[in-house]
């Protein structure tokens, strides 16, 4: 008699990932990026959020991605979202809105997704519950957060914003600001591909300087 087939390998958890690229060639913001980090791994059984706030283009979407690969692995689901808090051309982003988005990337059926804002918010703890969630809330605006954060353990919520976001309790503030002298230079020669040597170049400092020491 033929022998019975082998049983099928179970197949693998699907991973759902929707990080932005990382950013090679980051430089700079050593220690925020530490601070991010140590906050994400301190209570792995409990939710933590990170707020890091900071004026247009100091660099708040770049550390906050970079932060999000550092800790990619360790996570089962990895999502992020812009939010458009302060995006020309478009209005901010509603929770409801946010929400269906979140839901779908998890592929929710549309028909399956509720219409009231706090019901999709319980279907998507409910989605997330016994999974580790690492998700990023880009460019957001005040107010529009909390319906977003999982209420389940075991999640890392990294949220950029020009505002600090005062209004969310129990979370960990990152304020970022204008690089120094060197850090920029830093930035810009590691840009241009200059090598280490290229931070105390003049015509670097001099450009760093007039783009005002922005990335």
């Amino acid at each position: 008699a033929a022998a019975p087939p082998a049983p099928a390998a179970p197949a693998e958890p699907r991973v759902h990932d929707s990080l932005a690229r990382d950013i090679g060639d980051f430089t700079a913001r050593g220690p925020e990026l530490a601070e991010i980090l140590s906050r994400a791994r301190e209570k792995p059984g409990q939710t933590t959020v990170a707020v890091v706030s900071g004026m247009a283009g100091v660099g708040k979407t770049a550390l906050a991605v970079r932060a999000a690969h550092l800790l990619r692995d360790e996570f089962d689901v990895r999502l992020q979202l812009d939010l458009y808090g302060h995006s020309a051309g478009h209005t901010p982003t509603e929770p409801g809105e946010a929400l269906h988005t979140l839901l779908r990337e998890l592929e929710v059926e549309p028909e399956r997704i509720p219409a009231e804002t706090q019901a999709r918010a319980a279907l998507w703890s409910s989605r997330l519950a016994g999974k580790r969630v690492l998700l990023v809330l880009d460019d957001a605006a005040p107010g529009r957060v909390a319906p977003l954060i999982p209420g389940t353990p075991g999640c890392v919520v990294l949220v950029t914003s020009r505002w600090q976001l005062t209004e969310l309790d129990g979370v960990h503030h990152v304020r970022l600001f204008e690089p120094t002298e060197s850090e920029a230079a830093g930035m810009l020669a590691a840009f241009a591909g200059l090598g280490p040597d290229g931070e105390g170049d003049s015509g670097v400092r001099r450009i760093a300087a007039a783009c005002g020491r922005l990335p």
